[in-house]
């Protein structure tokens, strides 16, 4: 036993401080270890009476939402700041000038763009009621000569039979 205690020590002080424990570890008595401790335990691991009822947690926290979705859409009336005064700038007859040149340049600028693209979008719906136009007249042209052929037929028709009665 001692060469055994002196294997797991590094020094003799260990070793006693060793064998000291394995006497004390002996001297307790062999008892089987319980299964259940239930006396003083059972009380502690009941459920609060809050625990019993799972739904009111949802419930609670149902009502939270709820109650976060309507405080989100009630409407509160705006509270307006009162207008802060504004304040005086004086800007000089040649600033001012400036502004309204750089502001009457791209006002033109910008004019000449959308009267482009209503010009470009003119011609070509007047291009598209030409073409329809055009096919309109052909179909009207046809038309009239194939009633100008069904009359010259009718006409000889007529020519032929007074001939014939003749």
């Amino acid at each position: 036993m001692d060469e055994e205690l002196r294997e797991y020590s590094r020094t003799p002080e260990d070793a006693e401080r060793l064998a000291a424990t394995l006497t004390a570890l002996r001297s307790l008595p062999d008892e089987e270890i319980p299964r259940r401790i239930a006396f003083v335990s059972d009380k502690v691991f009941t459920p609060k009476w809050w625990q019993r009822f799972p739904a009111w947690g949802f419930a609670s926290a149902a009502l939270l939402a709820g109650a976060i979705v309507a405080h989100g859409y009630v409407q509160r009336p705006a509270v307006v700041p009162p207008a802060a005064p504004v304040a005086q700038v004086d800007t000089s007859e040649i600033e001012r000038k400036f502004i309204e040149r750089k502001f009457e340049a791209r006002l033109e600028s910008r004019l000449k763009e959308v009267s482009a693209e209503h010009d470009a979008k003119l011609r070509a719906a007047v291009a598209a009621t030409e073409r329809r136009l055009e096919f309109e007249h052909r179909a009207q042209m046809l038309t009239i000569e194939e009633n100008f052929n069904l009359m010259r037929k009718q006409m000889n028709r007529m020519i032929v039979a007074t001939a014939e009665l003749r």
